[in-house]
């Protein structure tokens, strides 16, 4: 059975807190400032010690911001999407939603904490950017990742994070993918529902 904390995990790539930061090139160009807005509000979610619950899930509903949930949600569903209805497909984006806020930031705030990171030239075609950024781990050494944004209504939003060029889309794809060829969309609701209530009763 598909456990939705391993779907997490890849989600908790895209959102690195860090306690030094080297600004290169890339965060000259609008979507790497972005990349690095989004940064510094994971960084704030992380210092849960100095912060209310109220605080920290303001923060949390701020980041969301820098995502393109609608976009991510599609292209997750892809294949799947044009089975669900319009409300359905407007559940399954809530879901995803509430997950980041509530498992995906506060997780990755925590988990990363003490990385540095070093902003590189931010590459753009059209609509789509990708700002590569290298974080430096003392134990598992360096890390590439990749941040591509899409410019949607003036504002340049997160689509997918790619680690050592994994995607995180693709990799929460082939999970929602692997429920759905079994089962129904009541069921990938309500193990999204489950751990979105384990996280919440957590904090």
């Amino acid at each position: 059975m598909l456990r939705f904390g391993k779907i997490l995990i890849a989600l908790c790539i895209s959102f690195f807190v860090l306690s030094s930061t080297l600004y290169a090139e890339g965060k000259q160009h609008p979507a790497g400032q972005a990349t690095a807005q989004l940064l510094d509000l994971i960084k704030q979610i992380g210092d849960k010690s100095s912060k209310t619950p109220d605080e920290i899930s303001k923060l949390c509903h701020l980041a969301l911001n820098y995502m393109d949930m609608k976009f991510i949600s599609q292209k997750v569903l892809e294949k799947h999407r044009d089975k669900l209805s319009a409300k359905e497909q407007e559940q399954f984006q809530n879901l995803l939603s509430d997950l980041f806020i509530h498992v995906a930031f506060p997780n990755s705030g925590k988990f990363f904490s003490g990385l540095d990171i070093h902003f590189e030239k931010t590459f753009q075609d059209k609509t789509i950017a990708t700002t590569p950024v290298l974080v430096v781990h003392k134990d598992e050494g360096e890390v590439d990742i990749e941040f591509k944004l899409q410019l949607t209504n003036e504002k340049w939003k997160v689509i997918d994070v790619d680690l050592d060029g994994i995607s995180m889309r693709n990799n929460l794809r082939s999970q929602i993918y692997k429920i759905l060829q079994t089962d129904d969309f009541a069921e990938l609701s309500r193990r999204m529902t489950k751990k979105l209530d384990e996280a919440k009763n957590e904090s």
